[in-house]
């Protein structure tokens, strides 16, 4: 289960909206460990939603406190300007009505870090350092990493959910690694095989 980027009809703001939906064919507790990395200021909303026909009960959450504005199938939270307040889980729930189960789905929101645009470039040795997903900035002796949207860690090398409206997931290319994993198979099933 992965959180949506839903779009709103004319009618209402045009606000970054992602959604937490329950799904009764998919595991009760299955957990999204989908991290966005909010800007501070930025209006969005974060939705949850249930099957009528499947689920009773929905309950919200936002680090254990029960939250949103219901309309019976879903509860929906408007931010007008995230700060840190805003972080945390956030937990969509329900129970499913044919065995009473109760089926959850998380989120956890973290505010996105301020560019720290003051401190100067890493030398070009060190073009690497972060990855093809952020810039090198030197704080002191220190090397950081200043991400790109959708990537986080000290390198830069961990991937968010990626943004519905345009921005694409640097697809991992696994065709160099091709001969290695077959060179690795290739051994285990020998070593198996000579084990026995």
């Amino acid at each position: 289960m992965r959180a949506k980027r839903l779009r709103r009809t004319a009618e209402q703001p045009m606000l970054p909206t992602y959604e937490l939906v329950l799904d009764p064919e998919e595991e009760a507790r299955a957990t999204t460990k989908t991290l966005e990395n909010i800007e501070r200021g930025s209006q969005l909303m974060l939705k949850c939603t249930m099957a009528q026909e499947h689920f009773e009960n929905l309950v919200f959450r936002a680090n254990n406190v029960e939250v949103g504005d219901s309309n019976g199938q879903s509860k929906t939270v408007t931010i007008d300007s995230f700060s840190r307040i805003h972080t945390g889980m956030y937990e969509c729930g329900a129970t499913r009505k044919k065995d009473g189960k109760y089926h959850s789905r998380q989120m956890r929101v973290k505010q996105k870090r301020d560019n720290n645009s003051n401190l100067p470039p890493c030398s070009s040795d060190d073009d690497g350092f972060c990855g093809m997903n952020g810039i090198c900035l030197m704080d002191g002796s220190r090397k950081i990493c200043h991400c790109d949207d959708g990537y986080m860690g000290e390198t830069c090398d961990k991937v968010l959910m990626a943004a519905y409206d345009g921005m694409q997931i640097k697809q991992f290319n696994s065709e160099p690694f091709r001969p290695l994993l077959f060179g690795l198979l290739t051994l285990f099933f020998l070593a198996l095989t000579f084990s026995l």
